[in-house]
């Protein structure tokens, strides 16, 4: 992390703190109820203060370690009648279960659902296995996560962190709201969704940023997690405005000693040497899950609809919590996105074309190549030529020739134009430090070239608004029937 980017990122902290110091002291340090061993302030204590789960079924993501799977140990001795861990590694979340089982007294229906929240058909998988073998939901929390991570992309092309711990998020909820809804619905219901944010928040960039994975993939990593955790918030308070019947806040664990902390402290010996002095102040994993679970279970009279909850039960401040206008922006961008990666709406019709060869242009090739006096070069597998408008000609498995001495190279085969976003995930691995700042470069140049793009489209007439743009490389004409 560059000095700016450390500067910034600490007075954004800084700032919070000096604004709201109770606020930010909660967020971070003991309760007064820990810190005078009981004696003063408001103690939680789960067995106690969370009521008869008993008819209730309840689904944790990430149920398999940390503040995920104590929050299913704790819930599970409430006699709640099913509670559905979802994990992606099938194994940590047999062991969690049996584990849980050989902790309790009580014989509680506990089953894994198989989740992998940076892909939406998994997330669609497991909603649709949920949905065939339950009817009602009462507690959902929206608890894994992911931080600090390299710069990496989902299976839709996402930034991993902002794609996992939102959109994944924002999907799965979506899927299971006619359920949600459904239960909110019957007497006595009281249906609620805890969705885990982070103090980390407050440094969260900008909508446009937040919004655009070139702009998320050119800042620090510790950006893309704070973008993705005011995303949390955001969601969780217009998840609120627009389903009222179901209760929704966001909460902040405190600073916990988890995995969740694994990739920062493999960045650098800096990182993994102030980490290692941080966590001697750490909360445990059992006191990191008191706050979600004090959201999930206490009497709900003491919870305001949409806000967010610092450790233990504390509302805290957050700009984001109040700013409806981000949120819905947020919301209805979030659905678009899911739309378009999904193929929903109306989709063109596309003709492949294919390149064919014939025998004399490949004889003129050969010809000149032999005149330019190179020579081939074998098992390049793939050549992509980064244009300024962002986007890449794309070469799979192409005939490369080259003359070192005069710094001459000759490229044929079938290349197609796509977007940079396409592209990174296979690419990452192969850039070293000196590509990546290029692509860094890249990038930006990338979201200032779609801000422009974007300017001057809304200076157009209205009346070119359904015109669809042509597609290089598509035969249209050919589709009709």
């Amino acid at each position: 992390m560059s000095l700016y980017q450390n500067l910034a990122l600490n007075g954004s902290f800084a700032w919070q703190g000096l604004r709201h110091p109770l606020d930010m002291y909660s967020s971070l340090g003991p309760t007064l109820s820990e810190a005078t061993f009981g004696l003063l302030g408001f103690s939680f204590e789960p067995r106690r203060d969370i009521g008869d789960l008993s008819g209730k079924v309840i689904f944790v993501t990430g149920g398999n370690a940390g503040l995920g799977k104590e929050t299913v140990l704790q819930l599970a001795q409430h006699n709640p009648s099913r509670i559905y861990l979802a994990a992606r590694d099938a194994t940590k979340a047999r062991e969690a279960i049996s584990l849980i089982h050989d902790t309790i007294s009580a014989s509680v229906d506990i089953r894994h659902i198989d989740l992998d929240l940076s892909s939406f058909q998994s997330i669609r998988d497991a909603a649709e296995k949920f949905c065939s073998e339950c009817d009602r939901l009462d507690i959902l929390i929206l608890n894994a996560g992911t931080m600090a991570n390299p710069p990496e992309l989902t299976k839709e092309g996402f930034e991993i962190q902002f794609g996992t711990n939102h959109i994944g998020h924002f999907l799965l909820t979506k899927l299971l709201l006619p359920t949600l809804k459904k239960t909110a619905g019957s007497p006595s219901s009281d249906v609620r969704i805890v969705t885990l944010s982070s103090v980390g928040s407050h440094a969260a960039p900008s909508f446009d940023v937040m919004t655009s994975t070139s702009a998320l993939l050119a800042v620090h990593t510790l950006v893309r997690y704070s973008a993705s955790k005011a995303a949390n918030i955001l969601f969780a308070s217009e998840l609120a405005r627009r389903y009222p019947e179901i209760l929704s806040v966001s909460v902040h664990p405190g600073a916990v000693s988890s995995e969740l902390y694994r990739h920062t402290s493999a960045m650098n010996a800096v990182s993994r040497f102030g980490l290692n002095i941080l966590s001697t102040v750490f909360r445990s994993i059992r006191t990191g899950a008191m706050n979600q679970l004090w959201a999930a279970g206490t009497e709900r009279e003491q919870l305001v609809n949409g806000a967010y909850y610092v450790p233990i039960g504390v509302r805290g401040s957050s700009r984001f919590a109040d700013d409806a206008d981000m949120a819905r922006k947020l919301w209805e961008w979030t659905e678009n996105q899911i739309a378009e990666k999904s193929g929903k709406g109306t989709p063109r019709r596309k003709v492949k074309k294919v390149h064919k060869s014939s025998g004399a242009d490949d004889k003129k090739l050969q010809a000149t190549l032999k005149k330019m006096n190179v020579q081939p070069i074998q098992a390049i597998e793939e050549v992509n030529m980064f244009k300024e408008d962002g986007n890449v000609i794309h070469f799979g498995a192409p005939k490369v020739h080259a003359s070192v001495p005069s710094n001459t190279f000759a490229l044929y085969g079938n290349g197609e134009e796509k977007e940079l976003t396409e592209l990174v995930p296979g690419i990452l691995n192969q850039l070293g430090p000196d590509s990546l700042a290029s692509l860094r470069k890249l990038a930006e140049s990338y979201q200032n070239m779609q801000k422009n793009q974007a300017g001057a489209e809304g200076k157009k007439d209205d009346d070119e608004d359904d015109i669809p743009d042509l597609v290089e490389g598509e035969n249209f004409e050919s589709n009709v029937e």
